[in-house]
């Protein structure tokens, strides 16, 4: 069961990431930041 609860690599970010581009105004630095966030987190992991 704790496994059912676990939380997916890198989720917090990967949804950061899908928020911004879909905000408008569309914040392109701010999506670049999360977007290097995300991959730092994958080659982390």
């Amino acid at each position: 069961m704790e496994e059912a609860r676990a939380k997916p690599v890198c989720a917090e970010e990967a949804l950061n990431l899908l928020n911004c581009v879909a905000q408008s105004p569309y914040d392109q630095d701010k999506c670049i930041r999360l977007l290097q966030n995300l991959r730092e987190c994958v080659l982390n992991k």
